[in-house]
Parts: structure tokens; C-alpha cells; sequence
């Protein structure tokens, strides 16, 4: 934090479905010339570890396994960060996989925040994915050599800032995450989503950004899946957004990665 005021970034990597090592290695990629840049809160796109494309390869017990060391992968490259890094990544507990958020700092995996609301019809998610409001409280996965809680309605605390995650269309429940996240003291909320583009959808994305923003009065981080997940049944155009107390105050270009 410099003069009160913290640099974040939002990043769509390109990614290769269903290849996590090699998304990994983007994703650190990015994450190293980001931190270069003093960004210290970097958010990717929700399943960017492995695509959203996956189908039913979701359910393969060789590729979850895989992406478990595709994480570690992610942490022993960026240990040397200060950076803090969200990322989306599949999650095995108990044997059910959760679509969830990853937050990591100088290679340790700080919390993982599973995905609670599945309703995208157009991904299927239900049919791979188990809602996180099931989880137990105390519910841990092995990271590498690091215990990590996964947490339902997590607030991440640094020296400066707090922040929390709803993932994906959560921003569009009755009652959202964020609104929760915010009334316990979150003055950042990340969006990491793979919403699908549809006549008018960037539209609507900006104007919910910016009225979540505003209603919240605070940051809000929104990362989405780049075109390079689109398949036949979905296409993703990789917009991203910060938005502040209502504006816009940096966004991307669509179909650029």
C-alpha cells in the first residue's frame, strides 16, 4: 500500500483445456510480471487452472490428481511473490469436487473458497460439481506439504486491506455473497467467473460491477474465461474489470486472450 491506495490487477491467461501443468505455468508467468508491476492482489479466472471446457473429463481421478500438482507447481513458482494470488482451480474433499477459488501468498495456499451457488445451466456445473455449502467447517485438503481449509464465507485480512470471493454468477443471487463478505468488514470483492457470452451480457456484466460496487462502496474485481474456452456449446470473451464505488476505473478489452 502506498499513500492509502493498493495496486491490483485482474489477468486471463491463455489457457489449453484440460492442460493444467501448462496452465499452471502461465498462470506464474503472468503472476511474476504482475508482481514486477507491484501489483499486490492479482485475480484470475474462475477454473483457469483447467478451463471450464472440461466436461466430463471433471470427473477423472488421474486429472483431478493432476491438478493437485499443478497447484503445488503454481506455488513453488511464485514462493518468492509478495504478491497475493486467486486463481480457479477444481477441489477433491472427501471424494466430491468442488469448483473453487484458490488464494495463495509467497507459495502457501492461505484458504481455499469452494463455489456455493451452481446454477449456470449452460456449463453444467451440477453435474461435476457438489454446492460448498455442504462442507463442514473444519473441512482440509493437502496441498503439497501444507494443510488447507477450505472456507465458505472466508475474509482474508492483510496489514492494509481485507477482501473476499464470490465466485462466478453468486453475484447474481438474491442474496450474494459479497453482501455478506462486506457487512463483516470486506472492502475488496473478487469475482473470479466463467460466464458465458450472450446477446447484451458485457453490457449487463458492466452495469453489475459497476451497481455491486457502488452498493458495497468498494472495490470490486471481476476476472472471466478467455476465448480460448469457448467450445461449440460457449463462448468466453476474457472481459475484465475493477471497479470502485460505482466506476470503472479499468477494464479490458473482449476476445483478446
Amino acid at each position: 500500500m502506498k499513500y492509502g491506495f493498493i495496486r491490483t490487477a485482474t489477468a486471463v491467461p491463455a489457457i489449453t483445456a484440460g492442460d493444467s501443468r501448462r496452465n499452471a505455468m502461465e498462470i506464474t508467468a503472468i503472476a511474476k510480471e504482475l508482481a514486477e508491476k507491484n501489483a499486490e492482489l492479482i485475480l484470475f479466472p474462475e477454473l483457469c487452472l483447467t478451463s471450464s471446457s472440461c466436461g466430463d473429463l471433471f470427473l477423472q481421478r488421474t486429472f483431478i490428481k493432476e491438478c493437485e500438482q499443478a497447484i503445488s507447481d503454481i506455488a513453488n513458482g511464485t514462493k518468492e511473490l509478495n504478491s497475493i494470488i486467486v486463481f480457479g482451480a477444481p477441489i477433491m474433499h472427501n471424494n466430491t469436487l468442488y469448483n473453487s477459488a484458490i488464494v495463495m501468498h509467497r507459495g502457501v495456499v492461505k484458504g481455499i473458497v469452494p463455489k456455493r451457488l451452481l446454477n449456470n445451466s449452460m456449463t453444467n456445473e451440477q453435474r461435476w460439481f457438489t454446492s460448498g455449502n455442504i462442507l463442514p467447517s473444519n473441512a482440509t485438503v493437502k496441498i503439497g506439504n501444507h494443510d488447507a481449509t477450505l472456507l465458505k464465507e472466508a475474509i482474508f485480512t492483510t496489514e492494509s486491506y481485507s477482501f473476499g470471493i464470490e465466485i462466478g454468477n453468486e453475484s447474481q443471487a438474491p442474496l450474494t455473497p459479497a453482501a455478506m463478505l462486506v457487512s463483516n468488514g470486506a472492502c475488496i470483492i473478487l469475482n473470479p467467473s466463467a460466464s458465458e457470452e450472450l446477446a447484451d451480457s458485457n453490457r449487463q456484466t458492466k452495469n453489475r460491477i459497476e451497481a455491486d460496487s457502488r452498493r458495497y462502496k468498494s472495490c470490486y474485481m471481476y476476472a472471466n474465461s478467455g476465448k480460448g474456452e469457448s467450445t461449440s456449446h460457449a463462448t468466453y470473451a476474457g472481459y475484465n474489470a475493477i471497479a470502485e464505488c460505482g466506476n470503472i476505473i479499468a477494464q479490458s478489452d473482449r476476445f483478446q486472450t
